[in-house]
């Protein structure tokens, strides 16, 4: 199955209150951006890059609906 939809399709999400469809969170010991620099050697200034560790997953499928193609 494609993410894309074609014309025609929609999905449906159910409320919130109605209960929980997705789960997501960070390791544990990281639950920010983790920030590293060092002086360049390859560039002029200072290189810095930014990890982010995240995770979601998909705990009910009950929730979800997707109309057949049109």
């Amino acid at each position: 199955m494609s993410a894309a939809l074609q014309a025609g399709q929609f999905r449906v999400l159910q409320a919130r209150a109605a209960g929980l469809l997705m789960q997501s969170g960070s390791h544990t010991g990281n639950e920010g951006p983790q920030v590293e620099s060092r002086s360049g050697w390859d560039v002029d200034g200072v290189e810095i890059r930014v990890i982010l560790d995240f995770g979601a997953g998909f705990i009910d499928h009950r929730g979800w609906f997707q109309n057949a193609d049109a």
